[in-house]
């Protein structure tokens, strides 16, 4: 089986890395360049460099995959784009 992970440098993203691998999972992880490797740097996984916002980074990193696993990134809300009554 195979599994691409978004988010894979973070804390839940690591460890979702580290289950799959332990399941023997083929993982491929799609980061940025600037990304740190702390936790998967020593582990057996692909990297495709790019950013979720890229279509061209994604379709390389699902090219040939069958099985996938999206973790998608949580951000805090804009301010600005919220009602007026919550900003």
């Amino acid at each position: 089986m195979r599994a691409l992970v978004t988010g894979a440098t973070g804390f839940i993203g690591s460890h979702i890395v580290d289950t799959l691998l332990a399941r023997k999972y083929d993982v491929r992880v799609l980061l940025r360049r600037t990304s740190s490797l702390e936790w998967l740097k020593d582990l057996p996984v692909e990297f495709v460099y790019g950013d979720i916002f890229s279509t061209d980074a994604l379709r390389q990193a699902v090219t040939g995959w069958t099985t996938s696993i999206i973790r998608p990134v949580s951000r805090k809300p804009n301010r600005r784009n919220l009602p007026p009554g919550e900003r």
